[in-house]
């Protein structure tokens, strides 16, 4: 039995402290087959560092193992047993190098993420509150899943422990589970995911209801959580994963603890960011930071330095924004930044960290366009000669506007795409050109990091925006036109039909059938129920009803929702006569002429008439009366 053996056992058993460690358990954590790891028990126990209750029971340390440990420089660190790390050199610019293939959001997201497990490793005892927390939302294939494994990566965390999926996991998995303790007692245990320097919440919208307080509670950026007379020690930064909207899925009390990506609107090429995804996580191609000798210069931001990041946030954020902002949270990260840097420089730390937290707010819309475009508008002030060309104010005025004008672009591309799909082979040749030319302006925004690089791009992303727009408004009046134009045609064909059927049944003396008298065992048809009886049709059978807030599980009901119930009452009260007015026929024309000039309504009142007219003859019954017909035209 080699020494490696027994020292990796002892480690094991000194990071679980009292609570030991169940047998099952001990070679997977130990990194030994099931034959060493009894071995390695066997001959500890016989040392006195180790004991054991009963024969399967679990195993402890004793307090000559922790002597030993300590004499033999065996110390264990929060990341759990392994050898101690050696400090290879690697900062946070060989990891900007690395990550250089990304999307600059994905790369905002993986450096604060990193940064965070570095100061959180060092400084949870001191600052046991207000850590910060991440969140990626988006749809499947946009990068969130990478980010989880790129921070494995730099930080020496196994991704098999800690990409977690949620769904399958649980309270005690997550947080620990109560065990008997020698003599009797019971106590809590922790969970070895508390221990990890990194914890993943993978696809968190996914977790059962009965979980998801259990596990939204990891983000609430505390250290160190009271529990059943004991205090658990949470290790890692938490990073959790959504293919839907947060606000669904994670209550704003959390969200307000964590930075937020959204990658639904940055319009990314998924085939090039698999690419990118290949080259990133190939095996030596990220850097292994040494966390552990990566201690923060302070425990805290000077004065100075607090105050810029606070008015920066004031100038760049939302109300909205600036509610769910974690200054506190930021203030760690930023030391994490002067750790990993190597430089102790905490003013450009507060800086690195404040420009990636606003990359990553530009995607949820929590930045304020107006103002960031109005201060990057301002010329520079004087500043002495050793300064930058740019200052720090200008930096983060040029991201918001390259945000802003990015999300502009995604959003008038898919407009476009949508507006000129049923349009002809000019017109989708020419918003072809025109959404080629939107994408290659989103990637030259998304690489540009300074004022310069903005205003050199910007007045041709304007321009493009503009044609886009008007190339848009063009397609979608083109096709209001033509419906129009289809309505009325129908609509006349409609009266010229209703005409010459009325004249049939005066010519053969059936004045009676005019107005279409019900058969015996049909109730005549009330123009109102077969208004509400289409409306009902379209809810079931076409588009949702747009939600009341975008995202949103609970769409907005409209004010003419009516009960689920389609069929028609067995017995009906007349309804007073309808009053006078304009003569269908007027009505019909005037209703055409307002459709021709104004946006359109879509064609399904149209397409609703047809339907009723050939159930109605289906039936055995007259076509609908000019009453009915008014109806489905003029009822709101």
């Amino acid at each position: 039995m080699t020494g490696t053996a027994h020292d990796r056992v002892r480690r094991v058993l000194a990071a679980a402290g009292p609570a030991g460690v169940a047998p099952g358990e001990l070679p997977s954590l130990a990194g030994l087959d099931d034959r060493a790891s009894r071995r390695a028990v066997h001959r500890l126990i016989e040392a006195g560092l180790v004991r054991r209750d009963g024969r399967r029971g679990r195993i402890y340390a004793t307090d000559a193992a922790g002597i030993a440990a300590r004499e033999g420089g065996l110390a264990v660190t929060d990341c759990g047993p392994g050898v101690p790390e050696a400090d290879n050199g690697l900062r946070l610019a060989d990891l900007d190098q690395a990550l250089a293939p990304l999307p600059a959001p994905h790369r905002a997201l993986t450096r604060l993420l990193v940064c965070t497990v570095i100061a959180r490793r060092h400084l949870r005892q001191a600052r046991p509150s207000g850590w910060l927390a991440g969140i990626a939302a988006g749809p499947t294939g946009t990068g969130k899943t990478l980010i989880a494994h790129a921070v494995c990566q730099v930080t020496g965390t196994d991704p098999a422990a800690a990409v977690r999926l949620t769904g399958a996991e649980s309270d005690r998995s997550l947080w620990g589970r109560r065990a008997q303790q020698p003599g009797g007692a019971w106590a809590l245990v922790p969970a070895g995911a508390l221990g990890l320097p990194f914890l993943v919440l993978d696809e968190l919208d996914k977790c059962p209801p009965a979980l998801r307080q259990a596990v939204c509670r990891l983000l609430h950026g505390e250290a160190r959580v009271p529990a059943e007379s004991t205090v658990l020690d949470i290790a890692p930064a938490v990073y959790a994963t959504l293919n839907g909207p947060p606000a669904d899925s994670v209550h704003e009390a959390y969200q307000r603890r964590a930075v937020t990506l959204d990658t639904a609107p940055l319009g990314l090429d998924r085939a090039a960011l698999a690419c990118a995804a290949r080259t990133v996580l190939a095996p030596g191609h990220l850097p292994r930071l040494p966390v552990g000798h990566l201690a923060p210069p302070a425990t805290a931001l000077p004065a100075d330095a607090l105050a810029v990041m606070q008015a920066t946030l004031d100038l760049c954020l939302t109300p909205a924004g600036h509610a769910l902002v974690n200054l506190r949270g930021l203030e760690l990260a930023a030391l994490g930044y002067a750790a990993a840097a190597g430089t102790g420089d905490l003013a450009a730390a507060a800086d690195a960290a404040l420009a990636d937290y606003l990359e990553c707010a530009f995607t949820t819309g929590a930045t304020d366009s107006a103002r960031l475009d109005r201060h990057a508008s301002r010329p520079p002030e004087p500043a002495p000669q050793t300064a930058p060309a740019d200052s720090h104010a200008d930096k983060i005025a040029a991201i918001g506007v390259a945000g802003t004008l990015r999300r502009q672009a995604a959003r008038l591309t898919r407009d476009l795409a949508e507006a000129v799909r049923d349009a002809p082979a000019g017109w989708q040749d020419e918003a072809g050109g025109v959404i080629d030319q939107l994408r290659e302006l989103q990637g030259e925004l998304q690489r540009a990091r300074s004022r310069a690089a903005v205003e050199e791009i910007g007045p041709d992303t304007i321009k493009a925006l503009e044609h886009a727009e008007a190339l848009a408004s063009q397609a979608r009046a083109r096709a209001a036109s033509g419906a129009a134009r289809d309505a009325a045609a129908w609509t006349a064909e409609a009266m010229a039909a209703e005409r010459d059927r009325r004249a049939q049944l005066q010519a053969a003396g059936q004045p009676a059938a005019i107005e279409g008298p019900p058969a015996a065992h049909h109730p005549p048809p009330d123009p109102y129920e077969v208004l509400a009886r289409y409306r009902r049709s379209t809810i079931s059978c076409g588009q949702p009803p747009a939600p009341a807030v975008p995202g949103s599980l609970f769409p907005l009901q409209p004010a003419w929702s009516v009960p689920a119930s389609t069929q028609p009452p067995r017995r009906q009260q007349a309804r007073p006569p309808a009053p006078a007015g304009p003569p269908v026929t007027a009505m019909l024309l005037a209703a055409a002429a307002q459709r021709a000039t104004a946006p359109a309504r879509d064609t399904t009142v149209m397409d609703t008439l047809r339907k009723l007219t050939q159930q109605r003859a289906d039936a055995g019954l007259p076509p609908p009366t000019d009453r009915e017909i008014a109806a489905l035209y003029s009822h709101p």
